[in-house]
């Protein structure tokens, strides 16, 4: 029989959630989903639980998002099953950012795409020195999705933008600085913070008092660069704008990075950068909750189209091919595509309950 995808620990005051769906770094399919959705209700009920741990048994990797493959057969052999793996997926995102318990993720290795949504919501992001993060999507005809675009939205200098067009990975230096993990400690200390929230610690001076300042990463010295270019209302402006500093910059090490950036952005798929640009201009003065009814909408529309299941195939199935996606050029994208996957459906589209009657139902 094959392990379950996850194991719940009770011990004193904590409750542990342990994702153990190690074969495929523990992406969220439907069987992970639900097992979540099912366990967080009960520990929050739990007068005996002061807080949750969040962390995988795999070293190197936390989650690598969405069950990719699950959701391009279900797209198209069974929609009605995509959209509820979908629904349930974002109400898992929502139902943790509205907890009223403290969540402390021990984050020692990678938490991607979906994944980094579903840490983001965590009250306490705990990086071990294995930890990176990265939002891929626009390799995959997607979006910045579950709700991470809100976050990315609102990261200084365009890094949002600059992570969520080129699907760059970053370590938990450059993760600190911008407030994507709360706490940098090492993997070894993991045990003790267990063990200090089953005695009812109090969550915030324990982690800072293990907190290890990580110093700047290497984003620090590309900020300038990154604001520069990623700042276009079009990705054509930034593919432009990069391809000047390849080109005509004086330090020989941004014309690098700016040729090996504009490289990413052109391997993109054009629909799902388009898509993803706009999603991250519209999540500027949006609320989470409005966010990933935008996301739910666009995922939705995006599982079903010619670059998904193309990415799929060229990437999953068969190997580490390159997509043939459609259009091939941003250029060639018509505008009427890209907003009607932005058209709102009443029928279809996730309408979470407010905060208050998450937390009023006790969740």
């Amino acid at each position: 029989m094959d392990a379950p995808a996850i194991a719940i620990a009770n011990r004193g005051a904590v409750r542990t959630i342990v994702l153990s769906r190690t074969v495929q770094h523990n992406v969220l399919d439907v069987a992970l989903t639900q097992m979540l959705l099912a366990a967080v209700p009960q520990i929050s009920r739990d007068a005996n639980a002061y807080a949750i741990v969040l962390r995988a048994s795999e070293p190197g990797w936390f989650c690598a998002g969405f069950d990719l493959r699950e959701l391009a057969r279900l797209a198209i052999t069974d929609p009605p099953a995509a959209q509820a793996a979908l629904d349930a997926h974002y109400a898992l995102i929502w139902m943790l950012e509205c907890l009223s318990k403290p969540v402390v993720a021990l984050l020692d290795g990678a938490v991607t795409a979906a994944g980094a949504g579903l840490t983001l919501v965590n009250t306490h992001r705990v990086a071990g020195a294995g930890y990176r993060f990265a939002v891929p999507g626009v390799h995959m005809g997607l979006i910045a999705d579950a709700g991470t675009a809100f976050t990315l939205a609102r990261l200084p200098d365009e890094l949002g933008t600059y992570l969520a067009l080129t699907g760059a990975s970053i370590e938990r230096a450059d993760a600190f600085a911008l407030g994507l993990v709360t706490h940098c400690i090492g993997e070894n200390d993991f045990s003790s913070i267990e063990a200090a929230l089953a005695d009812a610690q109090t969550v915030d001076p324990l982690l800072d008092g293990l907190h290890q300042d990580p110093g700047p990463g290497p984003l620090a010295t590309l900020r300038p660069a990154i604001a520069a270019s990623f700042a276009g209302a079009s990705v054509e402006t930034i593919a432009q704008r990069l391809a000047v500093q390849a080109t005509g910059g004086a330090d020989p090490k941004l014309r690098t990075w700016a040729a090996e950036t504009l490289s990413q952005i052109e391997r993109s798929s054009p629909i799902g950068a388009a898509t993803t640009l706009r999603q991250l201009r519209e999540a500027r003065d949006a609320d989470l909750r409005h966010c990933l009814t935008l996301d739910h909408r666009l995922a939705r529309r995006l599982i079903g189209s010619h670059d998904f299941q193309a990415a799929v195939r060229a990437r999953l199935v068969d190997g580490d091919r390159e997509p043939a996606w459609l259009p091939a050029r941003v250029a060639d994208l018509a505008q009427a595509r890209i907003d009607d996957l932005f058209r709102p459906d009443a029928a279809l589209d996730l309408h979470p309950a407010t905060r208050q009657e998450m937390q009023a139902a006790r969740i």
